[in-house]
């Protein structure tokens, strides 16, 4: 199973008003581990060249644990599913512990840039996940 993984802080704009991080610092965190995903087995640069755009279409997540300031969680981040015109990564951020905190899915198509619909998932990107 190929897989990427990063290290997050939360920050003080992080925080929202109920001292926790806000759910969008989430859905930052995952586009940075995606993009990580994407540079290590297809460079976004490379998919643009050939007319090709990895697109974000659906978000799943489930929170299981608040964190607060200056907290720090591990994101690991993992092909689930390869279909014929999507792919879908899933996401753990746990704590220094082990406990979970969020639990998320990232459904992706590659679209045609020209067209704005979607395409096969090249094949180079099936070759490149099969390696990993």
């Amino acid at each position: 199973m190929f897989s990427v993984e990063l290290d997050f802080r939360a920050a003080s704009y992080d925080i929202d008003f109920a001292g926790v991080v806000s759910n969008q610092v989430y859905l930052r965190w995952l586009e940075d581990l995606r993009l990580l995903f994407l540079e290590r087995t297809t460079p976004i640069e490379q998919l643009f060249v050939q007319g090709l755009a990895p697109t974000l279409v659906r978000t799943e997540i489930d929170y299981r644990a608040p964190l607060r300031l200056a907290e720090r969680v591990h994101g690991l981040m993992w092909l689930a599913k390869v279909g014929s015109t999507s792919f879908t990564l899933e996401a753990r951020l746990t704590r220094p512990d082990g406990s979970l905190v969020v639990e998320a899915r990232n459904v992706c198509v590659v679209l045609d840039i020209k067209a704005g619909r979607p395409v096969p998932v090249p094949e180079q990107m099936r070759a490149a996940y099969a390696l990993g």
